[in-house]
């Protein structure tokens, strides 16, 4: 355990927001990053209120009542840039829970600013948190005592290995190449033809496996074995182990934006951090700073200590590499993105106001505007006035 660190400058983590060390449901997701001045910024990509859902039904024994729709699952690229965020909007939907359930699902492709619905599902259906590259999300589905997945948009079934039986909550993961490995009650990793990916001897992958953000098939995988004794494991392609870390400290990765540096959350306890802690059970779950060539993890205080954000479950699922171009003035429309640095060229994209553009750096005088080369978080590499951009 090293030094508490700030949030890096250039980074945008994509956070899961609720309690802390309970079960309740996630509350919304949102972004946190540094704004141009270096203070840190706050949005909301995902919650209730801002896809502004109508009450809940759930038919109840006292009669119809209205509840608050809740996040039931979601699934997040692991550059942000697409999301898939599934709530309850009505009955009851956990495992579902009552007949009348239905689950919806949104989707965004511009790092949570604009939303479209992906689709339905009723009872029984819950969505997995698997995103394949081409945005496509696993739905699980329990009819008659068997579970069946299948692939949303499109409704192609996903067939587990032979004789794979669902055992865990960890479910599916992904590969970034879109490979599905199936985790198994006994730790194991099967690739689709009931191969053995990798096999951690009897301890748990926990969370979602980092894919390498160099295109090299290589992955991080997180287990834990025992309160007091967890692994970062780094595997090959081919699910060799090329190197592993062990902490006391609990660990969960989140995001691996660059070579041997990751983001996740870790425990920290009542003396190793700085400055006080709200109570002792709060930093059982702290976002950090994992550096592979220091071997060191750095808690990440602020705005998970001291903001609103403070208690919270802040789980780091995401990280959005800038530096950003951030879109603004458009009146509630959209920022085009152009082939070229003209106001003629042709449009690759258009960015709606709030979406964070990665600056490319380059900056080019015309007319007497002035254009900025960005990438929207579709990946699409363009020109963008910057009379629209908060840099």
């Amino acid at each position: 355990m090293g030094p508490e660190v700030e949030l890096p400058p250039g980074v945008s983590l994509i956070i899961e927001t609720g309690c802390t060390q309970c079960d309740g449901p996630t509350t919304g997701i949102v972004r946190v990053y540094r704004d141009p001045s270096g203070a840190i910024r706050t949005d909301t990509l995902a919650s209730v209120e801002k896809l502004q859902l109508p009450p809940r039904i759930v038919q109840t024994a006292k009669g119809t009542e209205e509840h608050t729709p809740e996040i039931a699952g979601f699934a997040i690229d692991p550059d942000g840039s697409e999301l898939t965020v599934a709530f309850c909007t009505r009955g009851i939907c956990p495992g579902g829970s009552s007949t009348d359930a239905e689950t919806t699902l949104f989707h965004s492709k511009d790092g949570g600013i604009t939303w479209t619905e992906l689709g339905k599902l009723g009872a029984g259906q819950s969505m997995r948190r698997v995103l394949l590259a081409n945005g496509a999300v696993i739905v699980a589905s329990w009819l008659d005592g068997e579970e069946k997945n299948y692939m949303l948009p499109g409704g192609q079934e996903v067939k587990p290995p032979p004789g794979y039986t669902a055992s865990s909550i960890f479910g599916v993961k992904a590969l970034a190449n879109g490979e599905l490995l199936w985790q198994t009650g006994d730790g194991r990793l099967l690739r689709s033809d009931g191969t053995t990916f990798f096999d951690p001897t009897g301890q748990a992958v926990v969370g979602e496996l980092l894919s390498d953000p160099l295109g090299t098939g290589f992955v991080f995988a997180g287990i834990s074995s025992s309160p007091n004794s967890n692994y970062i494991v780094h595997l090959g392609s081919d699910g060799r182990v090329l190197d592993a870390y062990s902490s006391p400290h609990f660990l969960l990765l989140g995001a691996w934006p660059q070579e041997n540096m990751l983001f996740g959350n870790t425990s920290v306890y009542m003396g190793e951090l700085g400055g006080p802690l709200p109570s002792p059970f709060f930093a059982n779950y702290l976002p950090t700073l994992i550096d592979l060539h220091t071997n060191t993890i750095h808690p990440i205080r602020e705005p998970f200590i001291d903001s609103p954000l403070a208690n919270g479950r802040n789980t780091v699922l995401a990280v959005q590499r800038g530096p950003f171009a951030l879109v603004v003035n458009t009146d509630n429309t959209c920022l085009n993105v152009r082939a070229e640095p003209l106001p003629s060229a042709g449009i690759l994209d258009c960015a709606a106001e709030g979406v964070l553009l990665r600056d490319l750096g380059q900056a080019v005088d015309f007319a007497g505007s002035t254009w900025l080369h960005v990438a929207t978080p579709a990946g699409a590499e363009g020109w963008a006035n910057t009379a629209y951009l908060e840099r």
